[in-house]
């Protein structure tokens, strides 16, 4: 658009699409594990809106996604994301970090953990705007609380606390945190890439601090790091 905005031309339709680069596949992790809803794959999506060139524009995907009617069909592929995934032995801690829509593959996890009966510990940190608008699932979480499924939830809403970034949490249970790790738990980070890259730098000086300098990079070459950001 901005390109014939700015050097007009009449090309013929056909030529121009065939000089356009086509778009991207867009990726989406699964909100539901197969164990629990066999015929059926759930998505978690935000309408994306941006300003550019004085102008608002909308994420294309996002758009697609949440303008579909039912009955509408829709073209997908499975993509398996080798690193983001449940560790193998079951009886490992998991730490599980969410900002936004990045909360979408830890529902899957803990539909996964439900239905195949496993009792591993799990940890949630989760942030979104606010409470009120913006606690994506938090019925299944409660549930998921009360239950024992979740050892412990705990949130942060940026616009109801602008003071809180989404690592605090767990830099406030330091102390919690080294033990989950000192039993062998992994951390996951799903969301947004520059909240997720500031969460993990604040949490590798601490640990660090706490369990000794080069303790994060441990974790790195141990596999037990997953990070899933966009």
């Amino acid at each position: 658009l901005d390109l014939l905005r700015d050097y007009p031309a009449r090309p013929d339709a056909e030529a121009l699409v065939d000089a356009m680069r086509p778009l991207q596949p867009r990726l989406y992790d699964l909100a539901n594990s197969l164990d629990a809803f066999d015929d059926e794959l759930h998505l978690t999506v935000k309408r994306f809106r941006y300003e550019f060139n004085g102008r608002l524009e909308t994420g294309i995907a996002s758009r697609y996604l949440l303008d579909l009617q039912p009955g509408d069909p829709i073209r997908l592929y499975p993509h398996r994301n080798a690193r983001f995934q449940l560790p193998e032995d079951p009886e490992r801690p998991l730490v599980l970090i969410a900002e936004g829509t990045g909360i979408a593959p830890y529902r899957a996890f803990l539909q996964h953990l439900a239905a195949t009966g496993q009792h591993t510990p799990c940890w949630l940190v989760f942030a979104e705007q606010r409470f009120e608008d913006d606690f994506l699932y938090q019925l299944a979480l409660q549930e998921a609380r009360d239950n024992g499924l979740l050892a412990r939830v705990d949130t942060v809403f940026h616009a109801d606390q602008p003071d809180r970034a989404l690592a605090d949490p767990l830099l406030e249970q330091i102390d919690r945190l080294a033990e989950w790790l000192g039993r062998g738990a992994h951390l996951y980070f799903c969301g947004d890439k520059d909240r997720l890259a500031g969460a993990e730098a604040g949490l590798r000086d601490a640990i660090d601090a706490r369990l000794g300098a080069g303790h994060w990079k441990q974790l790195s070459k141990a596999k037990r790091l997953h990070r899933n950001l966009y």
